[in-house]
Protein backbone atom coordinates (compact mmCIF):
# COMPACT_ATOMS: atom_id res chain seq x y z
CA UNK A 1 0.00 0.00 0.00
CA UNK A 2 1.40 3.41 -0.95
CA UNK A 3 1.41 5.98 1.83
CA UNK A 4 -0.41 9.23 1.21
CA UNK A 5 1.70 12.36 1.10
CA UNK A 6 0.61 13.48 4.57
CA UNK A 7 1.89 10.20 6.07
CA UNK A 8 5.41 10.68 4.72
CA UNK A 9 8.16 11.79 7.13
CA UNK A 10 9.14 15.44 6.96
CA UNK A 11 12.57 16.79 6.13
CA UNK A 12 13.76 20.40 6.21
CA UNK A 13 16.90 21.56 4.38
CA UNK A 14 18.29 24.76 5.91
CA UNK A 15 20.42 26.80 3.50
CA UNK A 16 22.15 30.17 3.68
CA UNK A 17 20.50 32.19 0.90
CA UNK A 18 23.62 33.09 -1.11
CA UNK A 19 24.93 31.73 -4.37
CA UNK A 20 27.70 29.19 -4.06
CA UNK A 21 28.62 25.56 -3.58
CA UNK A 22 26.58 24.81 -0.44
CA UNK A 23 23.30 25.99 -1.93
CA UNK A 24 24.09 24.28 -5.22
CA UNK A 25 24.91 21.01 -3.47
CA UNK A 26 21.65 20.91 -1.52
CA UNK A 27 19.68 21.90 -4.60
CA UNK A 28 21.20 19.12 -6.69
CA UNK A 29 20.58 16.51 -4.00
CA UNK A 30 16.91 17.45 -3.66
CA UNK A 31 16.30 17.81 -7.40
CA UNK A 32 18.00 14.60 -8.54
CA UNK A 33 16.42 12.02 -6.23
CA UNK A 34 12.76 11.08 -5.86
CA UNK A 35 12.39 12.88 -2.53
CA UNK A 36 8.67 13.53 -2.96
CA UNK A 37 7.99 9.79 -2.92
CA UNK A 38 9.76 9.40 0.42
CA UNK A 39 9.47 12.73 2.28
CA UNK A 40 7.52 15.89 2.66
CA UNK A 41 10.28 18.35 1.76
CA UNK A 42 10.69 21.90 2.99
CA UNK A 43 13.49 24.31 2.13
CA UNK A 44 14.37 27.22 4.44
CA UNK A 45 16.57 29.91 2.89
CA UNK A 46 17.87 32.36 5.50
CA UNK A 47 19.70 35.62 4.92
CA UNK A 48 20.89 38.77 6.63
CA UNK A 49 19.32 41.82 5.02
CA UNK A 50 22.69 43.63 5.01
CA UNK A 51 24.39 40.90 2.97
CA UNK A 52 25.55 41.99 -0.48
CA UNK A 53 26.14 38.55 -2.00
CA UNK A 54 23.69 37.39 -4.65
CA UNK A 55 20.85 35.28 -3.33
CA UNK A 56 20.35 31.69 -4.44
CA UNK A 57 18.33 31.67 -7.68
CA UNK A 58 17.75 28.01 -8.61
CA UNK A 59 14.19 26.70 -8.15
CA UNK A 60 13.40 23.75 -5.90
CA UNK A 61 10.82 21.86 -7.95
CA UNK A 62 11.03 18.80 -5.69
CA UNK A 63 10.09 20.67 -2.51
CA UNK A 64 6.59 20.94 -1.08
CA UNK A 65 7.40 24.29 0.51
CA UNK A 66 10.13 26.94 0.23
CA UNK A 67 10.33 29.51 3.04
CA UNK A 68 12.59 32.54 3.30
CA UNK A 69 13.76 34.02 6.59
CA UNK A 70 15.47 37.42 6.83
CA UNK A 71 16.92 39.33 9.78
CA UNK A 72 19.07 42.35 10.42
CA UNK A 73 22.34 42.54 12.29
CA UNK A 74 20.67 45.36 14.22
CA UNK A 75 18.04 42.97 15.60
CA UNK A 76 18.12 41.43 19.05
CA UNK A 77 19.88 38.20 18.10
CA UNK A 78 18.32 36.27 20.95
CA UNK A 79 14.87 37.03 19.55
CA UNK A 80 16.06 36.29 15.99
CA UNK A 81 17.20 32.81 17.02
CA UNK A 82 13.99 32.20 18.97
CA UNK A 83 11.85 33.15 15.97
CA UNK A 84 13.97 31.04 13.64
CA UNK A 85 13.76 28.07 15.99
CA UNK A 86 9.96 28.29 15.93
CA UNK A 87 10.15 28.14 12.13
CA UNK A 88 12.40 25.07 12.27
CA UNK A 89 10.04 23.26 14.62
CA UNK A 90 6.93 23.86 12.54
CA UNK A 91 7.91 20.73 10.60
CA UNK A 92 9.05 18.10 13.14
CA UNK A 93 10.95 15.28 11.48
CA UNK A 94 14.48 15.71 10.15
CA UNK A 95 16.57 18.88 9.81
CA UNK A 96 19.53 19.04 7.41
CA UNK A 97 21.88 21.75 8.69
CA UNK A 98 24.62 23.40 6.63
CA UNK A 99 25.71 26.33 8.79
CA UNK A 100 26.10 27.61 12.33
CA UNK A 101 22.98 29.79 12.35
CA UNK A 102 20.49 26.94 12.48
CA UNK A 103 22.64 24.94 14.91
CA UNK A 104 22.81 27.87 17.29
CA UNK A 105 19.03 28.27 17.17
CA UNK A 106 18.60 24.58 17.99
CA UNK A 107 21.25 24.73 20.70
CA UNK A 108 19.54 27.63 22.46
CA UNK A 109 15.92 26.58 22.07
CA UNK A 110 15.86 22.85 21.27
CA UNK A 111 14.12 20.60 18.77
CA UNK A 112 12.47 17.20 18.62
CA UNK A 113 13.69 16.65 15.05
CA UNK A 114 16.57 14.40 14.06
CA UNK A 115 19.46 16.72 13.17
CA UNK A 116 21.81 16.02 10.26
CA UNK A 117 24.85 18.21 9.65
CA UNK A 118 26.60 18.20 6.28
CA UNK A 119 30.33 18.69 6.78
CA UNK A 120 31.41 20.78 3.79
CA UNK A 121 34.73 22.13 5.05
CA UNK A 122 36.83 22.93 8.13
CA UNK A 123 34.26 25.49 9.27
CA UNK A 124 31.57 22.82 9.36
CA UNK A 125 33.97 20.45 11.09
CA UNK A 126 34.47 23.01 13.87
CA UNK A 127 30.67 23.32 14.17
CA UNK A 128 30.39 19.53 14.38
CA UNK A 129 32.87 19.35 17.24
CA UNK A 130 31.19 22.23 19.06
CA UNK A 131 27.74 20.64 18.66
CA UNK A 132 28.71 17.00 18.97
CA UNK A 133 25.97 16.34 21.55
CA UNK A 134 23.34 18.11 19.46
CA UNK A 135 23.82 16.56 16.00
CA UNK A 136 22.45 13.06 15.45
CA UNK A 137 24.17 12.34 12.13
CA UNK A 138 27.24 13.79 10.43
CA UNK A 139 27.24 13.52 6.63
CA UNK A 140 30.71 13.91 5.08
CA UNK A 141 31.40 14.06 1.36
CA UNK A 142 35.19 14.09 1.74
CA UNK A 143 37.23 11.37 3.41
CA UNK A 144 39.42 13.76 5.42
CA UNK A 145 36.47 15.02 7.50
CA UNK A 146 34.90 11.57 7.84
CA UNK A 147 38.18 10.14 9.18
CA UNK A 148 38.58 13.05 11.59
CA UNK A 149 35.15 12.48 13.14
CA UNK A 150 35.58 8.70 13.14
CA UNK A 151 38.73 9.10 15.23
CA UNK A 152 36.14 9.37 18.03
CA UNK A 153 34.87 5.79 18.28
CA UNK A 154 31.67 6.96 19.98
CA UNK A 155 30.64 8.51 16.65
CA UNK A 156 30.97 5.26 14.68
CA UNK A 157 27.22 4.93 14.06
CA UNK A 158 26.69 8.65 13.49
CA UNK A 159 29.16 9.43 10.69
CA UNK A 160 28.38 8.66 7.05
CA UNK A 161 30.74 9.21 4.11
CA UNK A 162 28.84 9.89 0.89
CA UNK A 163 30.25 11.17 -2.39
CA UNK A 164 28.43 14.14 -3.83
CA UNK A 165 28.06 14.48 -7.58
CA UNK A 166 26.97 16.93 -10.25
CA UNK A 167 24.81 16.81 -13.34
CA UNK A 168 26.76 15.29 -16.23
CA UNK A 169 25.76 16.21 -19.78
CA UNK A 170 25.85 13.54 -22.42
CA UNK A 171 28.42 14.68 -24.97
CA UNK A 172 30.46 13.40 -27.85
CA UNK A 173 34.20 12.99 -27.47
CA UNK A 174 35.90 16.33 -28.04
CA UNK A 175 38.28 16.71 -30.95
CA UNK A 176 41.27 19.04 -31.12
CA UNK A 177 40.33 22.63 -32.00
CA UNK A 178 43.20 24.68 -33.37
CA UNK A 179 41.08 27.33 -35.05
CA UNK A 180 40.75 29.74 -32.12
CA UNK A 181 42.39 30.98 -28.95
CA UNK A 182 42.20 28.85 -25.83
CA UNK A 183 39.22 29.82 -23.69
CA UNK A 184 39.83 29.68 -19.93
CA UNK A 185 36.88 29.60 -17.53
CA UNK A 186 36.92 30.60 -13.84
CA UNK A 187 33.83 29.69 -11.76
CA UNK A 188 33.97 30.90 -8.17
CA UNK A 189 33.00 33.50 -5.65
CA UNK A 190 35.06 36.62 -6.34
CA UNK A 191 36.84 36.61 -2.99
CA UNK A 192 40.45 36.77 -1.80
CA UNK A 193 40.73 33.11 -0.81
CA UNK A 194 39.55 32.02 -4.27
CA UNK A 195 42.64 33.67 -5.75
CA UNK A 196 40.78 35.53 -8.51
CA UNK A 197 43.21 38.47 -8.51
CA UNK A 198 45.95 36.06 -9.65
CA UNK A 199 44.22 35.59 -13.00
CA UNK A 200 45.61 38.94 -14.18
CA UNK A 201 49.16 37.89 -13.24
CA UNK A 202 48.74 34.61 -15.11
CA UNK A 203 47.51 36.47 -18.19
CA UNK A 204 50.53 38.81 -18.01
CA UNK A 205 52.92 35.84 -17.84
CA UNK A 206 51.18 34.25 -20.82
CA UNK A 207 51.56 37.44 -22.86
CA UNK A 208 55.26 37.47 -21.99
CA UNK A 209 55.42 34.00 -23.57
CA UNK A 210 53.53 35.20 -26.63
CA UNK A 211 50.37 33.26 -25.71
CA UNK A 212 47.02 35.01 -26.14
CA UNK A 213 43.95 33.43 -24.52
CA UNK A 214 40.35 34.36 -23.78
CA UNK A 215 39.01 34.50 -20.23
CA UNK A 216 35.49 33.96 -18.90
CA UNK A 217 35.05 34.83 -15.22
CA UNK A 218 31.83 33.48 -13.71
CA UNK A 219 30.72 34.66 -10.28
CA UNK A 220 30.22 37.61 -7.97
CA UNK A 221 31.67 38.82 -4.70
CA UNK A 222 33.40 41.61 -2.85
CA UNK A 223 36.37 41.72 -5.25
CA UNK A 224 34.22 42.28 -8.34
CA UNK A 225 35.02 46.00 -8.68
CA UNK A 226 38.72 45.52 -7.96
CA UNK A 227 38.92 42.67 -10.46
CA UNK A 228 37.28 44.72 -13.21
CA UNK A 229 39.59 47.65 -12.50
CA UNK A 230 42.56 45.29 -12.72
CA UNK A 231 41.49 44.17 -16.20
CA UNK A 232 40.44 47.61 -17.45
CA UNK A 233 41.46 48.09 -21.06
CA UNK A 234 41.74 44.36 -21.81
CA UNK A 235 39.37 43.00 -24.42
CA UNK A 236 40.13 39.30 -23.88
CA UNK A 237 37.97 38.87 -20.76
CA UNK A 238 34.24 38.52 -20.14
CA UNK A 239 32.51 38.70 -16.76
CA UNK A 240 29.31 36.69 -16.22
CA UNK A 241 26.87 36.45 -13.33
CA UNK A 242 24.41 33.68 -14.22
CA UNK A 243 21.48 33.02 -11.90
CA UNK A 244 21.13 29.25 -12.25
CA UNK A 245 23.28 26.13 -12.52
CA UNK A 246 21.89 25.55 -15.98
CA UNK A 247 23.26 28.91 -17.12
CA UNK A 248 26.65 28.09 -15.57
CA UNK A 249 26.77 24.86 -17.56
CA UNK A 250 25.89 26.66 -20.78
CA UNK A 251 28.78 29.07 -20.26
CA UNK A 252 31.24 26.36 -19.21
CA UNK A 253 30.62 24.24 -22.31
CA UNK A 254 32.02 27.07 -24.46
CA UNK A 255 35.42 26.84 -22.76
CA UNK A 256 38.52 24.67 -22.95
CA UNK A 257 40.20 24.98 -19.53
CA UNK A 258 39.00 25.51 -15.97
CA UNK A 259 41.30 27.51 -13.73
CA UNK A 260 41.26 27.68 -9.94
CA UNK A 261 44.09 29.35 -8.00
CA UNK A 262 41.95 28.99 -4.85
CA UNK A 263 43.60 28.56 -1.46
CA UNK A 264 40.47 27.21 0.25
CA UNK A 265 37.89 24.66 -0.88
CA UNK A 266 35.50 22.43 0.98
CA UNK A 267 34.87 20.01 -1.86
CA UNK A 268 35.09 21.48 -5.34
CA UNK A 269 31.61 21.51 -6.85
CA UNK A 270 32.53 24.13 -9.46
CA UNK A 271 35.53 22.00 -10.43
CA UNK A 272 33.32 18.93 -10.89
CA UNK A 273 30.80 20.94 -12.93
CA UNK A 274 33.60 22.19 -15.19
CA UNK A 275 34.99 18.68 -15.66
CA UNK A 276 31.47 17.44 -16.41
CA UNK A 277 31.50 19.90 -19.32
CA UNK A 278 34.83 18.55 -20.57
CA UNK A 279 37.04 21.40 -19.36
CA UNK A 280 40.64 20.62 -18.45
CA UNK A 281 41.37 21.70 -14.84
CA UNK A 282 44.45 23.75 -13.99
CA UNK A 283 44.16 24.12 -10.22
CA UNK A 284 45.95 24.58 -6.93
CA UNK A 285 46.63 21.27 -5.21
CA UNK A 286 44.53 21.31 -2.02
CA UNK A 287 44.05 18.52 0.54
CA UNK A 288 40.30 18.01 0.18
CA UNK A 289 37.79 16.59 -2.28
CA UNK A 290 38.56 16.25 -5.98
CA UNK A 291 41.26 18.92 -5.52
CA UNK A 292 43.34 16.27 -3.75
CA UNK A 293 42.44 13.43 -6.13
CA UNK A 294 42.70 14.93 -9.63
CA UNK A 295 44.29 12.28 -11.89
CA UNK A 296 47.29 13.40 -13.92
CA UNK A 297 45.57 12.34 -17.16
CA UNK A 298 42.64 14.71 -16.53
CA UNK A 299 44.26 17.98 -15.47
CA UNK A 300 47.12 19.80 -13.77
CA UNK A 301 47.57 20.28 -10.01
CA UNK A 302 49.93 23.07 -8.99
CA UNK A 303 51.48 23.90 -5.64
CA UNK A 304 49.69 26.87 -4.00
CA UNK A 305 51.29 30.20 -4.90
CA UNK A 306 53.18 28.93 -7.95
CA UNK A 307 51.76 31.38 -10.51
CA UNK A 308 54.50 30.60 -13.04
CA UNK A 309 53.40 26.96 -13.22
CA UNK A 310 49.87 28.04 -14.12
CA UNK A 311 51.26 29.95 -17.08
CA UNK A 312 53.55 27.07 -18.07
CA UNK A 313 50.70 24.52 -18.04
CA UNK A 314 48.44 26.78 -20.07
CA UNK A 315 51.27 27.44 -22.54
CA UNK A 316 51.77 23.70 -22.97
CA UNK A 317 48.06 23.13 -23.57
CA UNK A 318 47.90 26.06 -25.97
CA UNK A 319 50.53 24.38 -28.12
CA UNK A 320 49.00 20.90 -27.93
CA UNK A 321 45.30 20.97 -28.71
CA UNK A 322 45.22 17.16 -28.97
CA UNK A 323 46.21 17.07 -25.31
CA UNK A 324 43.41 19.53 -24.48
CA UNK A 325 40.89 17.24 -26.18
CA UNK A 326 42.25 14.07 -24.55
CA UNK A 327 42.39 15.49 -21.01
CA UNK A 328 38.97 17.11 -21.38
CA UNK A 329 37.46 13.79 -22.44
CA UNK A 330 39.17 12.05 -19.50
CA UNK A 331 37.82 14.67 -17.08
CA UNK A 332 34.28 14.23 -18.40
CA UNK A 333 34.53 10.44 -18.19
CA UNK A 334 35.78 10.59 -14.59
CA UNK A 335 32.79 12.67 -13.47
CA UNK A 336 30.38 10.47 -15.40
CA UNK A 337 31.78 7.29 -13.82
CA UNK A 338 32.21 8.49 -10.22
CA UNK A 339 30.29 11.71 -9.60
CA UNK A 340 26.99 11.34 -11.48
CA UNK A 341 24.37 13.22 -9.42
CA UNK A 342 21.60 10.82 -10.45
CA UNK A 343 23.40 8.16 -8.39
CA UNK A 344 24.87 10.20 -5.55
CA UNK A 345 21.62 12.06 -4.76
CA UNK A 346 19.86 8.76 -4.18
CA UNK A 347 22.56 7.78 -1.68
CA UNK A 348 21.87 10.95 0.31
CA UNK A 349 18.10 10.38 0.23
CA UNK A 350 18.47 6.76 1.33
CA UNK A 351 20.78 7.86 4.14
CA UNK A 352 18.25 10.41 5.43
CA UNK A 353 15.48 7.81 5.19
CA UNK A 354 17.43 5.19 7.14
CA UNK A 355 18.27 7.52 10.05
CA UNK A 356 14.90 8.77 11.27
CA UNK A 357 15.56 8.17 14.97
CA UNK A 358 17.78 10.07 17.40
CA UNK A 359 21.32 9.04 18.24
CA UNK A 360 21.68 11.63 20.98
CA UNK A 361 19.41 12.68 23.82
CA UNK A 362 19.23 16.43 23.51
CA UNK A 363 17.24 17.17 26.64
CA UNK A 364 16.38 20.74 27.50
CA UNK A 365 18.59 23.33 25.81
CA UNK A 366 20.78 25.55 27.93
CA UNK A 367 19.35 29.04 28.29
CA UNK A 368 22.78 30.59 28.46
CA UNK A 369 23.11 33.68 26.27
CA UNK A 370 26.58 34.70 27.39
CA UNK A 371 27.92 34.35 23.84
CA UNK A 372 25.56 37.08 22.64
CA UNK A 373 26.15 40.82 22.73
CA UNK A 374 25.14 42.93 25.71
CA UNK A 375 21.92 43.96 23.92
CA UNK A 376 20.86 40.46 22.85
CA UNK A 377 18.75 39.71 25.90
CA UNK A 378 15.32 38.04 26.03
CA UNK A 379 13.80 40.93 27.98
CA UNK A 380 14.88 43.74 25.59
CA UNK A 381 12.32 44.65 22.86
CA UNK A 382 13.66 44.31 19.35
CA UNK A 383 12.67 47.86 18.37
CA UNK A 384 14.72 49.27 21.25
CA UNK A 385 17.71 47.05 20.42
CA UNK A 386 17.64 48.13 16.76
CA UNK A 387 17.52 51.80 17.80
CA UNK A 388 20.52 51.47 20.14
CA UNK A 389 22.60 49.40 17.73
CA UNK A 390 21.91 51.83 14.93
CA UNK A 391 22.99 54.73 17.13
CA UNK A 392 26.18 52.91 18.18
CA UNK A 393 27.16 52.32 14.55
CA UNK A 394 27.16 56.05 13.75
Amino acid sequence: MVNSEKDLPRITFVIHDVEGGVGSMNHQIVENADFKAHFQVRIILWRGVEETAKSFKDTFTNAHEVTRFAFSRLDNFYLVLKKFNRLLNEWPGSIVANDGFELEAISKFGTNSVVFSIIHDYYNLSLAIKNINLIDNFVCHTTIFARTLLSNNDLKQRVQYLLHGVYVRQRNERNADTGRKLRIVSISRLTQHKGVLLLYDINRLLLDKGVEVEWIVVGSGELESKLKQQWEGHNNIRFCQPDTSQEVYEIATTGDLFISPSNFEGYGIALLEAMACGLVPVIHRLPVGIYSELPADSGFSIEPGDVNSFAECITRLNGDRELVATMGNNAHRLVLDKYDISKTANSFMENFESHLTHHVTKGLPARNVSSFGMLDKPYLPNALVRLIKKALRK
